[in-house]
């Protein structure tokens, strides 16, 4: 992100998504006051992650994703939008680094396709909060050295355990993590987190702090009652979509 918005703050000064199961205001990302200490670094060689990587764009767009396959990638549906042109962007526009850290990386490559779910509605992000994931199948497979994201197969009730991981807007060159991440909600596939995120965050993994599994795609922020929360995309939206098309990917590659 040469800085690119959370996609869904601009639309959403005054607007209250009530389906979900805590009602969240979704707030400007300037009107966030947590500061950098709510956020600590990492170490991007340890799993999950070395799974972590940014998503860039020549849209001068900067988002988090994370790798689930030696050729896939997951980040949100908004990541790869162009406000300007209003159209998605083409998948060699859309670049995947691993471990980037303070300006050095492992690995980098473009995509070759990015699927979106075609009920997703930028123009209406609210709406369609639930389908704002994208699936990147990548040019280049990443090295075996990196082991992609397990993805969860279920994550169980509420008050989970989480990590919430990302390229933060105030320490975008480095991998970071949220304090103190739980999750207190579920509508359909929709999660609800409490925890601090920020510009930059977008895309980026959900992990269970139990199992170090992908449980969700993190999407936008906001607060309730002074609480900061934020949503994320479940697992179970995007989870056989990954599956079809790493089998595809595995015949091609036969």
């Amino acid at each position: 992100m040469v800085h690119a918005p959370f996609a869904l703050f601009p639309y959403a000064a005054r607007l209250w998504l009530t389906r979900l199961p805590v009602v969240v205001a979704l707030a400007s990302a300037a009107a966030s006051g947590a500061a950098a200490a709510d956020r600590r670094p990492v170490d991007i060689d340890a799993p999950p992650f070395q799974a972590v990587g940014q998503v860039n764009t020549e849209a001068y767009g900067r988002c988090t994703g994370v790798l689930v396959a030696p050729k896939i990638a997951m980040t949100a549906a908004h990541c790869v939008y162009n406000q300007r042109t209003k159209r998605f962007l083409p998948p060699s526009s859309v670049h995947f680094v691993l471990g980037y850290d303070r300006g050095s990386y492992d690995f980098a490559t473009v995509a070759e396709d990015v699927r979106i779910d075609q009920t997703y509605d930028p123009a209406n992000p609210l709406r369609s909060i639930d389908r704002d994931w994208a699936i990147l199948t990548l040019k280049d497979a990443a090295p075996a050295s990196i082991r992609p994201a397990s993805i969860a197969a279920d994550i169980g009730g509420a008050d989970l355990p989480c990590i919430s991981a990302g390229f933060a807007r105030e320490r975008p060159y480095q991998l970071s993590v949220a304090a103190d991440c739980t999750i207190v909600g579920r509508s359909g596939t929709t999660l609800t987190a409490a925890g601090d995120i920020v510009q930059g965050y977008s895309g980026g993994p959900l992990f269970s702090a139990d199992t170090q599994a992908l449980i969700g795609l993190q999407v936008a922020a906001g607060e309730r009652d002074g609480q900061r929360l934020f949503l994320a995309v479940g697992a179970s939206a995007w989870r056989d979509y990954v599956a079809e098309m790493g089998t595809k990917s595995s015949k091609a590659g036969q």
